[in-house]
């Protein structure tokens, strides 16, 4: 397995690749350059570029590899194609990782940054490199008997611009490889996503769980069937709830299913089900007082739920079917066992309706 290692500066990123190494002996990777850095454990490896890593990873994939250094889009695309490949960001609230970058220059003695400084360069890397707007020049009034001096005439004591001063010695900065904006990647491409708010390592290595990142790359047939659901969920058009369902028989998906108005009538979203839309038009120009609690008036309900719809898109016989109902609108899930002995795995309790179906 490699583990790539994302990060915003002083999140810990390093501490945490440090951490696989030295507790799961995994092998700290180094990229850019074919020689190590002078502080690389003993079992370290270094390439001079990412393609070659790529190339000898993928013939070693049974090892365990650590890198922080893979940072651009189109290389982290490429890696995580591969089945083997987790990428796993860190942050932590930016006023911790100031404390800690003032810790770290006075412990190199190195010159110590204003909190201005590290938030503009932060920004830089997090959002990308941006030319903030030239202010107008600020006219100040001058004496009523001479106007012309009020011309072009720029405020004494304009505020610095928040851009860190170039005088300042860069080796104290944080810096990226290269201009790409880091915050995408952190939310887009990780599998898994650490926060480090914490003064010492033990908590923050304890959020690490390399069973969780295993089953981020190739999650369990339960977890599967699960994000399916969600994913049917999206298609609700019911102004009351969205609910997704997948039928399941021997780890092969038979149907979709999702909550609303049958085919034929208008969606829910749309008007379709008064019982759901008794709250009005959704401009508020509903009647004051036909507003209906949850679970009143189910019996006037128009919408199908989703496990009767993913019932009728079911093309084979039910009868010996193994179901798994996952309704995907709540956490924790219920195991129920259905006339034929077979398991409905379902996040909610099934409506008595639902349940005369599936069983009758």
């Amino acid at each position: 397995m490699l583990i790539c290692v994302l990060g915003t500066p002083q999140s810990g990123k390093n501490s945490l690749a440090n951490h696989l190494v030295d507790t799961y002996d995994f092998t700290r990777v180094y990229l850019g350059s074919a020689s190590l850095p002078p502080d690389a454990s003993s079992n370290a490896l270094a390439f001079p570029s990412s393609s070659a890593f790529l190339d000898f990873v993928t013939q070693t994939w049974r090892k365990n590899y650590v890198t922080t250094d893979i940072r651009r889009r189109t290389k982290l695309e490429e890696y995580a194609k591969r089945p083997f490949v987790a990428i796993v960001s860190v942050q932590a609230p930016l006023g911790v990782r100031f404390k800690r970058a003032v810790a770290t220059a006075q412990r190199k003695g190195l010159e110590e940054l204003t909190l201005d400084e590290f938030v503009a360069a932060d920004d830089a890397i997090l959002y990308g490199p941006t030319e903030l707007p030239t202010p107008p020049p600020v006219l100040q009034p001058g004496p009523p008997s001479t106007p012309k001096q009020t011309t072009n005439s720029l405020r004494p004591n304009e505020p610095p611009s928040p851009v860190p001063s170039p005088s300042r010695s860069s080796s104290s900065l944080p810096t990226l490889s290269d201009s790409e904006p880091l915050l995408p990647l952190l939310r887009e491409l990780s599998n898994i996503s650490l926060l480090n708010p914490h003064s010492t390592f033990a908590p923050f290595f304890s959020t690490l769980s390399l069973p969780a990142v295993n089953d981020s790359l190739r999650p369990p047939w339960d977890a599967y069937f699960m994000r399916l659901a969600s994913l049917a969920s999206l298609r609700s058009n019911c102004m009351k709830r969205r609910v997704g369902c997948v039928l399941v028989r021997e780890r092969r998906v038979v149907s979709t299913g999702y909550n609303g108005t049958p085919r034929g009538v208008r969606n829910c979203n749309e008007g379709g089900c008064l019982r759901c839309n008794s709250y009005g038009n959704g401009l508020g120009e509903g009647e004051k007082g036909t507003q209906m609690a949850m679970g009143v008036g189910l019996d006037e309900c128009l919408c199908l739920h989703a496990e009767e719809n993913a019932l009728l898109e079911a093309r084979e016989p039910l009868a010996d079917f193994v179901w798994r109902l996952a309704s995907s609108w709540a956490r924790k899930s219920q195991r129920r066992w259905n006339s034929w002995g077979g398991a409905i795995l379902q996040h909610v309790s099934l409506f008595k309706l639902s349940g005369i179906v599936l069983s009758g």
